[in-house]
C-alpha cells in the first residue's frame, strides 16, 4: 500500500470535488508560496494544509474539507468512516492508524510519524 500517494489522491480529489481546479490549484499554490508545500509533500505536512484550509475558509469550513478527505481516504483504503464531530482531521487519521495496526503492521507507526 503506498501511503502518501491514497492520501494524497484523497487530498486532492476532495479539494476538487469541493471547490473545482481553480480552487484548488489556488490552495496549491498557497501552500508552496507561504509553507513550501508541494503536492508531493502533502502527506508530511498536514498541518501546512490546515493552517491554509483555516485561513481560507475558516474554521467550519476546514473541518469540512477534513470530514471529505477522510471518508475518501477511507474508502481508498477500504474502511468504513465513521464521522466523529469532536475529531479534527488529523485526530481522525491518527485514531484510524491505531485501528488499521491490527491488519497491517508498520501502517499506524508511519501514520503516526506523519502526524505527530
Amino acid at each position: 500500500m503506498d501511503f502518501d500517494g491514497t492520501l494524497r489522491k484523497a487530498i486532492d480529489e476532495a479539494i476538487l470535488g469541493i471547490f473545482g481546479q481553480g480552487v484548488r490549484e489556488t490552495l496549491y499554490r498557497s501552500l508552496e508560496e507561504k509553507y513550501s508545500v508541494t503536492t508531493e509533500a502533502l502527506p508530511y505536512r498536514v498541518k501546512s494544509l490546515w493552517e491554509i484550509l483555516e485561513h481560507a475558509f475558516g474554521y467550519v469550513g476546514s473541518r469540512t474539507v477534513g470530514r471529505s478527505i477522510a471518508r475518501l481516504f477511507y474508502s481508498k483504503l477500504g474502511l468504513p468512516f465513521v464521522a466523529m464531530p469532536a475529531w479534527g482531521f488529523r485526530t481522525t487519521l491518527k485514531k484510524q492508524g491505531k485501528n488499521w495496526l491490527k491488519a497491517n503492521t508498520g501502517f499506524a507507526s508511519v501514520l503516526l510519524l506523519y502526524l505527530g
